[in-house]
């Protein structure tokens, strides 16, 4: 997304009840002296900034003026989307097809750009993305909802940026969704310069969500800006330094069930784990937030075989199998809790392995990798092969 200078929408909106039609109304209206109807003003030349990167939070109760207001801006925003997840509720397309192109489905680049742009926003799981997109939960929808807007964002062309609605924001998730969500669209919305507005009555979302600016819209008040922040301080680490710990297989069983491979690997050396944060776990949220297993290496990988050169093929055998086992450790099991994706839990993980690994070699292989490149990111190197089904990922110290 390119730059832009600050733009404002100017807003006056006045909203009319209709004079009453029926008896009972019209005789009602005249006890309180409403027979010609009630204009009420609701914003009167009220600026919105609408900065590239900047999220303004519309905070009120129902029925204050909240949406008024995001209609208002949005009408003067050619180009504006909105962040709709509701509208996915009865869609029965699946999820990875909620961002097709139909001038090029079917086109294998294009496909691998939307599972990239879905796992940028926490939408990694093969499983999830073959769902209708009215089975997901709603903290799933979510995400697709926000991954369908900047897929439509980055293909919009001119110099402003591009304004983003968000009506009754964050109003069917839970605390630890919401909070973990909030803070990937805080990144998300400056990575892509957009410019969002949420309008929300969930207070406990706004030090997650971050806005440059917080408009209070009151019942029958004219709104105005909150110069301070009377909301609580986070009650939370941010992900990058919450603990990682040495678990056991039932840790990873609490999250098996969310990787694309089912079974449990055949047999596992070490297990690494980060726990949710408590204040989550006291509000609903799950144990571990994030796991990884470590395992004996498999005897015949076709790809270790080319990175090594046949080190590990060659005769003997058994010479061979015993400096395999001695030099190589295989990352089984990477799994991550959809609460938590896209925080950067699996490159702590998979860091944290390398670093602390006896072996001096490292290996993983990975279905996922060609489409979320985690293990690139920690440092592993990749090697993509046509022909095989998998990336392979090799590190040596």
């Amino acid at each position: 997304m390119s730059s832009s200078a600050p733009q404002i929408a100017r807003v006056n909106a006045r909203i009319r009840r209709p004079r009453p039609r029926t008896p009972d109304a019209r005789r009602l209206a005249a006890v309180f002296g409403l027979e010609g109807g009630l204009t009420e003003t609701l914003y009167d030349d009220f600026d919105v900034p609408l900065d590239p990167g900047c999220i303004t939070a519309i905070l009120g109760p129902s029925g204050a003026g909240k949406s008024v207001l995001l209609r208002a801006v949005m009408r003067d925003c050619p180009g504006g989307l909105w962040l709709d997840a509701d509208s996915l509720a009865e869609s029965d397309a699946p999820a990875i097809s909620v961002l097709a192109n139909t001038d090029h489905r079917g086109d294998p680049a294009e496909l691998a750009d939307r599972m990239a742009m879905l796992a940028r926003c926490g939408l990694a799981e093969p499983a999830a993305l073959i769902t209708p997109a009215g089975r997901l939960s709603a903290g799933q929808r979510y995400r697709l909802a926000l991954a369908r807007v900047l897929w439509r964002a980055q293909r919009r062309k001119g110099g402003r940026p591009v304004v983003v609605a968000a009506d009754e924001f964050g109003a069917s998730l839970d605390w630890p969704t919401g909070s973990v969500l909030c803070r990937q669209i805080r990144r998300l919305v400056s990575r892509y310069g957009l410019c969002l507005l949420a309008a929300t009555h969930r207070w406990d979302l706004l030090d997650d969500l971050q806005p440059g600016r917080t408009i209070v819209k009151p019942l029958g008040e004219p709104p105005r800006d909150l110069a301070s922040r009377p909301w609580l301080p986070p009650q939370w680490q941010a992900p990058s330094r919450w603990t990682i710990r040495r678990g056991n297989i039932h840790d990873y069983r609490t999250l098996g069930r969310f990787h694309y491979l089912t079974g449990p690997p055949a047999a596992h050396k070490r297990v690494y784990v980060i726990a949710a944060p408590r204040v989550h776990r006291r509000h609903g949220g799950p144990a571990a937030a994030a796991v990884a297993v470590v395992s004996p290496p498999v005897l015949q990988v076709r790809a270790r075989n080319i990175v090594t050169e046949g080190r590990y093929c060659r005769h003997p055998r058994s010479r061979s199998t015993a400096r395999l086992n001695r030099e190589v450790e295989t990352i089984s099991r990477v799994i991550v809790h959809p609460i938590y994706r896209s925080q950067g839990l699996s490159v702590r993980l998979v860091r944290h392995i390398l670093r602390t690994s006896p072996a001096p070699v490292v290996e993983a292989l990975a279905v996922m990798g060609r489409f979320h490149p985690f293990f690139e990111r920690a440092g592993m190197r990749a090697y993509h092969h046509d022909d095989l089904r998998y990336v392979y990922y090799y590190h040596r110290r």
